[in-house]
């Protein structure tokens, strides 16, 4: 029996929420965006998305994505264009922000 249930944790970790980082499914508008004073980090909402984690937003933080001031610059490019965006995203570093590890502009 218990290997059973190991085997079917094992089976259904990979698909949980919080595993590893993912490619969202599907392009959504950016709405909202927020920064305050930690450096080189910014918050931004989704029209239609939200993530899973306890909040409603996307950060992206340097202490989370070397590439940190690229992806703030992206985003804003793609707001002011009107561009349909999807998310590199980790769940998994914090239950409760969702990090942006990359991010794919849609034509």
């Amino acid at each position: 029996m218990r290997k059973l249930l190991i085997a079917v944790v094992l089976t259904i970790l990979p698909f949980s929420a919080n595993s590893t980082p993912a490619w969202m499914g599907s392009y959504h508008k950016i709405g909202d965006i927020y920064t305050y004073d930690t450096k080189d980090s910014m918050s931004v909402f989704l029209v239609g998305s939200t993530c899973q984690n306890t909040k409603n937003y996307y950060t992206i933080r340097s202490d989370h994505a070397a590439n940190a001031r690229q992806l703030i610059a992206i985003v804003l490019t793609a707001k002011t264009a009107g561009k349909n965006v999807r998310f590199y995203v980790d769940s998994s570093l914090d239950p409760t922000f969702c990090y942006i590890k990359g991010i794919w502009v849609r034509d």
